[in-house]
């Protein structure tokens, strides 16, 4: 009786109506892979691991959590409201495009699934889905070493093994998410690095006299060459 007390609890906890978004409604989006929805405000009880990309909306601001919704607007996956980190979110006080989250839908491929009430293979079984009938998936956690699928199924939440069913294919919402660009770094010079120092060229006027010099000197040369030279006189003892 107890545990059936617990699981009801769990229940009225984590689904919320659906309602008209408000003025001033905000939304926190899902910018990692690896930002959880948390059961309690002290994030101590993991629900499960959000969809990246996709949004949930703010119910209430508190000291280091936001308290959300997650609403798909399909009426077969019922709302659920649980706590997210703030440093793990980004806020958005525009009302972003549909699907605020995705819808997707898994199939049992195994004999049957088991809903248990927690990512354990003690905890209790809530529902047991069979052969080809889905499940409405929310979200991955792992526990014991295995991979878990929290999903809705026949009234009840819960967590079903990953191999008992088929895989999610959850596609990146289509507004992008902005990432800032990194600025380049520049490594500088070390002792094994010799710093090249760029040569100046010469200036066009010390060109120009340098051309003209060396067409004088080739000119000069060319001359002394080919030009008639005068022959010495020749002294004869005779004439001393």
């Amino acid at each position: 009786m107890k545990k059936i007390a617990v699981v009801l609890l769990l229940i009225i906890l984590l689904t919320c109506p659906s309602v008209a978004h408000a003025e001033g409604t905000k939304w926190v989006r899902i910018v990692r892979n690896d930002t959880y929805l948390y059961a309690t405000e002290d994030c101590s009880k993991q629900l499960f691991a959000l969809e990246k990309s996709y949004y949930a909306e703010i119910l209430q601001e508190l000291d280091k959590t936001y308290f959300v919704k997650v609403d798909t607007q399909d009426k077969s996956f019922p709302n659920l409201c649980g706590y997210v980190l703030k440093n793990e979110v980004r806020v958005q006080e525009n009302a972003p495009d549909n699907p605020l989250y995705p819808t997707e839908k898994l199939v049992v491929k195994s004999s049957s699934a088991m809903l248990k009430l927690s990512p354990t293979p003690s905890a209790e079984i809530l529902i047991v889905a069979s052969n080809t009938q889905k499940v409405c998936y929310y979200g991955k956690a792992v526990g014991y070493g295995e991979n878990w699928y929290y999903v809705y199924f026949a009234g009840e939440f819960g967590y079903v093994l990953a191999s008992d069913v088929t895989a999610p294919n959850v596609q990146l919402h289509p507004t992008p998410i902005d990432i800032p660009q990194e600025m380049p770094t520049v490594t500088p010079p070390t002792e094994d690095t010799p710093t090249q120092v760029p040569q100046e060229s010469p200036s066009p006027t010390a060109e120009i006299i340098l051309t003209v010099f060396v067409s004088l000197l080739a000119v000069a040369i060319t001359c002394s060459l080919f030009l008639p030279v005068k022959s010495k006189k020749q002294v004869f003892d005779g004439d001393i």
